[in-house]
């Protein structure tokens, strides 16, 4: 009795071990699922984007850089070589409402002498903009020492979002 007992209790622990490989089998076979269907419906996910930053239609790019004045080649500007700190904001956000009017006046104090050194960038309106530059939340400030045509060369801002703080970070 005793060796029976023995044999049926080894033969239950193993077929409970053995459930437990099928049902982590089965979790990672519907991980895998998930992964291949979101990589079918969300490919944007996981394509790096290379293209240029410019849209096909320069009107709406304009309408875009709220600040570049009529006069303003927006095709030099976005393709120069010229450092910019370009601060993305969204209308609906309350942390870019109070950046905006101190960025706002860094804009005044820097953008002299025909040159833009700092832009903001209604992101809301443009989400390929903001893709193409990896932003994920508002306001993102960065700094392209090389233009922002070299988007590898951009920083990211998080210091304190005073006029001070933006001018020491360009320099």
């Amino acid at each position: 009795m005793v060796r029976v007992s023995n044999v049926t209790k080894k033969l239950a622990r193993a077929t409970y071990q053995n459930k437990n490989y099928g049902y982590i089998w089965v979790i990672v076979i519907i991980f895998l699922l998930a992964i291949i269907l979101f990589a079918i419906f969300f490919p944007q996910r996981f394509h790096q984007q290379t293209s240029s930053i410019i849209p096909e239609n320069f009107e709406t790019y304009d309408a875009l850089m709220e600040n570049l004045d009529d006069g303003d080649d927006t095709e030099d500007f976005a393709n120069s070589n010229d450092p910019v700190l370009v601060m993305f904001y969204a209308p609906w956000c309350g942390h870019c409402q109070v950046a905006k009017p101190e960025f706002q006046k860094l804009m005044s104090r820097v953008n002299s002498g025909g040159r833009k050194k700092a832009i903001m960038i209604n992101a809301d309106e443009n989400k390929e903009i903001a893709r193409a530059h990896n932003v994920q939340g508002y306001p993102t400030i960065k700094y392209y020492p090389r233009g922002m045509n070299d988007k590898n060369s951009s920083k990211e801002y998080s210091g304190p979002r005073t006029v001070d703080g933006w001018l020491s970070f360009m320099n």
